[in-house]
């Protein structure tokens, strides 16, 4: 039995490391755009690469378009989605890629008279068909700017801080799941300058008058406890 056990066990083991090696993106967990005007785009391609066809399934699960942005679209291999029903959550699921092959899938926006600087943000969460567990949540942050690039954001527990360093204010996203309703800025010796209530899952944190260094964001949930920390730069 103890054999069985422990071959079980392996074989578990083996197929967790094999689903979690079964796709690749190309900028990790977050890709941050710049550009301006309509149908500005940020790719985050992924990549099949396992020795058979796939197919992934995706749905937006958090957005946030300040007045003068607006919603453009996700696309992948089979096409753009630009409805309503998309950016509320409604699921797609792509065309076959390839083993070893590579598809598109980006974040299109749209913007009209925003300052540089400003920005706009979209989350998806994607997976190979029939693998929810591999599943991951890839962001796509635009900043308002007369330049175009892309630069990665690598989050490793679907947590975003940006910008990092900050100046005026700083943006944090996190999962539904993690419960946040409260977030406490502390500074190096570990006393708290703020707190803010939240009520989704992003809040902008106003950072304008602290004074320049290092701090850290203390995420809480409702009672109270700490579910994640994070540090962040005040320019």
């Amino acid at each position: 039995m103890k054999k069985f056990l422990l071959s079980v066990t392996s074989l578990l083991a083996l197929s967790i490391a094999s689903f979690a090696q079964s796709f690749t993106v190309q900028y990790g967990d977050t890709a941050i755009g710049s550009g301006n005007g309509s149908d500005v785009s940020i790719h985050n391609d992924i990549t099949n690469t396992t020795n058979s066809d796939a197919t992934y399934e995706w749905k937006i699960v958090g957005s946030n378009y300040p007045t003068g942005w607006s919603f453009a679209g996700v696309c992948d291999n089979n096409q753009c989605y630009t409805s309503n029903a998309v950016l509320n959550g409604e699921a797609k699921t792509t065309s076959t890629v390839g083993a070893n092959s590579s598809m598109l899938f980006k974040a299109v926006f749209t913007e009209s008279g925003t300052a540089n600087g400003s920005q706009a943000w979209v989350r998806t969460n994607i997976y190979p068909t029939g693998d929810p567990f591999s599943a991951r949540n890839l962001t796509f942050i635009m900043t308002k700017s007369s330049t175009t690039g892309v630069k990665t954001v690598v989050s490793d527990d679907d947590i975003v801080v940006f910008p990092n360093p900050a100046r005026s204010s700083v943006n944090v996203v996190y999962d539904d799941n993690l419960g946040v309703k409260n977030i406490g800025v502390y500074n190096l010796i570990g006393k708290m300058v703020s707190i803010y209530k939240v009520n989704s899952t992003s809040a902008k944190l106003d950072v304008e008058n602290l004074p320049s260094g290092i701090y850290f964001l203390r995420l809480f949930n409702a009672q109270g406890n700490v579910v994640a920390t994070r540090k962040f730069t005040h320019q």
